[in-house]
């Protein structure tokens, strides 16, 4: 992931996905900016392209559905693992570090944590500790749960979707949203053992649903009910 930031667009993410074909310009809910590329040496080609597009991307970046404020300094959940620390220096930009169980956050003096861009940047290197938490707790986790249940699975991987927790393959592959570390562990589980479900029955019909209700007991109303009261952000 490559974070560079341009005059009236903000901060652009560059993240490589080589089964891409081609660049491919995302602009988020949050009005951040999200660049696909094939390859990492195509990073100047994509951002040439974002400052021929830099209109459209204005345009429609100019009224995002703002997020709640929600790090800051004092932060206390950043995520399950990661605390947040916030470091102000001289130089005139802003970059972030990951390491063990600290996210440190290093920012001009000149720039207002609070603002728009910054706290989008924020969210991005959010995004990318909660990945790294996912991979270290759910793989585990699903192998265990698929045990107690005799379900098999092929594979899990981890993703940042925003449109949906988790989901499965045709094949039987797992992929789980990195959001889905924000939610207490039962949920996790009700998640994790709705799409191993799905290895069984690959749509909701009834079976799925008795299938679910059998695995999850009771609570399974009263799970559905809590887990919308989540947001993905």
């Amino acid at each position: 992931m490559i974070v560079r930031e341009y005059p009236e667009i903000g901060f652009v993410t560059y993240i490589i996905k080589p089964q891409n074909k081609r660049i491919v310009i995302k602009v988020t809910k949050t009005g951040s900016v999200t660049v696909i590329i094939p390859k990492a040496k195509m990073v100047d080609n994509a951002e040439q392209f974002v400052l021929k597009k830099k209109s459209w991307i204005i345009k429609h970046a100019q009224k995002p559905r703002m997020q709640p404020l929600l790090y800051t300094q004092n932060t206390s959940n950043f995520t399950p693992f990661h605390s947040l620390e916030i470091h102000y220096h001289d130089s005139d930009t802003i970059s972030a570090d990951i390491k063990k169980n600290k996210v440190y956050l290093y920012v001009s003096k000149q720039h207002d944590v609070a603002s728009e861009r910054i706290q989008v940047f924020i969210r991005k290197i959010r995004e990318k500790a909660l990945g790294i938490e996912a991979k270290m707790v759910l793989p585990e986790r699903v192998r265990y749960l698929a045990s107690v249940h005799s379900f098999t699975y092929t594979h899990v991987s981890v993703s940042s979707a925003r449109t949906r927790w988790g989901s499965c393959s045709a094949g039987n592959r797992l992929s789980f949203s990195c959001y889905i570390m924000i939610l207490p562990l039962h949920l996790i589980d009700f998640i994790i053992l709705h799409e191993l479900c799905h290895t069984v029955h690959k749509n909701h019909g009834d079976q799925f649903h008795a299938l679910w209700k059998q695995v999850v007991g009771d609570c399974k109303m009263q799970y559905e009910k809590e887990l919308k009261s989540y947001k993905i952000y």
